[in-house]
Parts: structure tokens; sequence; C-alpha cells
């Protein structure tokens, strides 16, 4: 009886564990990319910053001529990383919006790590797929913005 007692606290504590590691993974991200960001040198032409982690140029700007709705946005990290908010927003307007997110479920998530009751929990249980929506729509909102400031 009391073997099987210890058994079931083992098996607790060791779920317990294996979730709330999982709480890390947002923040160790975060910090991953802020590192690069500010390791990184901003391109002044506002793209192509990533091309300095030995990625390809934009295939879809390539193609059109028209920047994607991802350019600009290591850029972007990069000038926030440096504090360079203007040129942040410049480079690519949903890039500081996105990074602050980022670094806000980050935080939470730590707390939740530490065993602290967040929002972030209802979050990633599907009650609040519609922010993923109205992110999605300010993402393409954002991205005619861009192809709207680099056609004048």
């Amino acid at each position: 009886m009391q073997q099987n007692i210890l058994n079931k606290t083992n098996n607790i504590s060791r779920n317990i564990s294996i979730k709330s590691i999982g709480w890390l993974i947002l923040p160790i991200l975060f910090l991953g990319v802020f590192s690069i960001a500010l390791w990184l040198t901003p391109d002044p032409s506002g793209i192509g910053t990533h091309q300095q982690l030995g990625l390809p140029p934009c295939f879809f700007h390539y193609l059109t001529g028209w920047i994607c709705p991802g350019c600009g946005l290591t850029t972007s990290f990069s000038h926030l990383a440096h504090l360079q908010l203007t040129e942040a927003f410049s480079a690519n307007p949903f890039g500081p919006i996105l990074f602050g997110l980022f670094a806000f479920l980050s935080l939470l998530s730590l707390l939740e790590f530490f065993g602290k009751k967040t929002p972030l929990r209802k979050f990633f249980s599907g009650h609040y797929l519609s922010f993923i929506y109205v992110g999605f729509g300010f993402f393409i909102l954002t991205w005619c913005v861009q192809i709207y400031r680099h056609a004048t």
C-alpha cells in the first residue's frame, strides 16, 4: 500500500515537471531570436538582413518585384534589439508588434513555469482563436502598407 502511494507520487511529480518544462519553450525561443537580432546589423535598405545568416534573398521579391509580408521582419527585429524603434517600424510595421507580442507571451509563459496562472493557459486551449484571425488580418494589412510605400 505504501509503495503504491509512493509510485503514484513519483508519477505525478514527473508529469508536473514535464508539463512545466513546456512553458520554457517560448522564453528560450525568444531569447534565441533576441540574441540573433542583437548580433545582426540591420540592412540599411530595410530588407535583406536575414542574408547575414546565410539565407537566400526573398524568392517572392525576386519573382514579383514586390516585397512579401515577411520582408523586413528580420531587419525590424534587429533594429528593435538595437533600440531603434522608428527604424524598426520603417523596415516592417508588423515587426515591433510581433516582437512585443512575442516578448509578452514569453513573459507569461515564464510566469506559468513558476506556477502563476495567466491567460496564456486559456489561449493555448483554443478559447482565443479569434485573436489569431485578427493578427493575421493585421499582418496582411501591414503588407499592403509596405507594398504601397515601396511602390511610391
